[in-house]
């Protein structure tokens, strides 16, 4: 044994700290009887087993089930996306976070040296006891000291300590505000060779101040709360690619390794606890809702990134009255387990009558999708592309093309040698129809439109 555990140390990425302990039946026994082990203990000893390949079979047969309108051909690539990887806290959403946040250090620290260099080259008693070097390096290196050990056990699931590097920001936010007082005051009595040079700290102290508040904005955004709470709710109009959305990630999360569930809204019709219609419908009904929690738990540090669980449409089905009943607790049962996220989508005409308990309405992230809005041109190139139409310029610059449902339909129309004398007049009947599909169906149990 002590010839394996000298092998094993040796290893190329073993840490300098790595101590190995022999496990054997009764450590073993020990240790399967607590509690916080249920998970691993159904994992391993049960019957529940849950191989990438009941993932990818699952997935498939959703996506069958959509085929009539997810075509992937037809993506278009959002800041959408950033929300599941970081939800999932996979490599990709690990990158992202890491380049934004040496782009707002960079930033930081050269709108510091931009102001500490004038500070020394004026040499004022008042600016020298703002002390402004030494608070502002004191304060960066705890901040970077955070982050340091957050990137080391990012893989871990470790919490970022936001409310701590907010605590440091803050810290360099008031000793902006204390410069700019001093400027203020020395404006009043310096002489006319030193005001330029004043004139000129004046802006590169707003500068740096943006800079933190810009910084500080980041760190209060959706994707990076989800961090540390992986629950999200995305909510959009009607025809705005929320199912596509949802469809499209379940996609290339099985394409990339990573395990996905997604369910839809109508799935849920009936009044029954929607813990046994998930089961029912991933066909384990000899386990409970937890028994799954607990084998995604574990089957998700294997692959060293969350598990993801998708319910599209929550005013679909049952609805509103169903959810509000049974979706707090259900989210409860996840928050108690750290590597499963949750989202869910709701048409926005619902989003204001979905209740949750406080203690999540605080950290459930609230995302509004808005469809194309940010690139209609290159959605209108793709859809006309694909379905061979020609492009004139009056069409480039349609904002009704923003919606993907209204894009995809005009294209079928005109595709289908159908001829549209009037596009006003069809955005109207489209509006209208939207409008009667919500009047009709509001309160009802299964609506089609998502």
């Amino acid at each position: 044994m002590k010839d394996k555990i000298k092998k094993w140390k040796e290893f190329e990425n073993a840490r300098d700290d790595l101590e190995i302990e022999f496990w054997g039946k009764s450590e073993l026994i020990q240790r399967i009887r607590d509690p916080e082990m249920e998970g691993f203990k159904s994992f391993w000893f049960d019957e529940l087993e849950l191989p990438s390949s009941w993932f990818e079979e699952q997935a498939e047969n959703t996506i069958l089930s959509f085929k009539n309108k997810y075509n992937p051909d037809l993506s278009i690539k959002t800041d959408n996306e950033k929300y599941f990887n970081a939800l999932s806290r996979n490599k990709s959403f690990q990158q992202y976070f890491f380049n934004k946040i040496n782009q707002y250090l960079y930033s930081l620290r050269d709108y510091y040296w931009s102001c500490n260099d004038k500070i020394n080259r004026l040499n004022f008693e008042e600016l020298n006891n703002l002390n402004f070097e030494s608070n502002f390096e004191s304060n960066i290196e705890e901040i970077k000291q955070i982050l340091l050990n957050f990137e080391e056990r990012y893989f871990q699931m470790d919490k970022l300590d936001i409310v701590k590097i907010k605590y440091h920001i803050e810290n360099i936010s008031n000793l902006s505000l204390n410069l700019e007082e001093k400027i203020d005051s020395l404006h009043n009595t310096a002489e006319k060779d030193d005001e330029k040079l004043l004139e000129n700290l004046y802006f590169s102290n707003i500068r740096f101040k943006n800079s933190l508040n810009q910084f500080k904005i980041f760190l209060e955004s959706e994707d990076v709360n989800v961090i540390n709470n992986p629950f999200i709710i995305f909510n959009g109009e009607a025809g705005i690619g929320k199912s596509f959305l949802f469809v499209q990630t379940l996609d290339e999360k099985i394409k990339n390794n990573e395990n996905c569930i997604l369910l839809f809204g109508h799935q849920f019709s009936n009044n029954q606890n929607p813990r046994i219609t998930l089961m029912d419908e991933l066909d384990l009904m000899n386990f409970t809702f937890d028994d799954l929690l607990d084998a995604l738990e574990c089957k998700a540090q294997i692959q060293k990134s969350r598990i993801l669980l998708l319910i599209d449409a929550l005013n679909e089905g049952q609805g509103i009255n169903l959810w509000n009943n049974y979706l707090t607790p259900i989210l409860n049962s996840i928050s108690k387990r750290e590597w499963i996220g949750c989202a869910l989508s709701i048409r926005k005409e619902y989003f204001d009558d979905l209740e949750l308990h406080e203690k999540f309405n605080e950290i459930v992230s609230k995302v509004t999708l808005e469809g194309f809005k940010y690139n209609t041109q290159e959605a209108i190139l793709k859809y006309f592309d694909y379905y061979n139409l020609p492009v004139n310029n009056s069409q480039l610059f349609r904002h009704e093309f923003y919606n993907p449902l209204f894009l995809k339909l005009y294209c079928e129309t005109i595709s289908n040698d159908r001829t549209i004398k009037d596009l006003n007049g069809l955005v109207n009947l489209f509006e209208e129809y939207l409008a009667s599909i919500n009047k009709n169906f509001r309160g009802l149990n299964f609506l089609v439109l998502r």
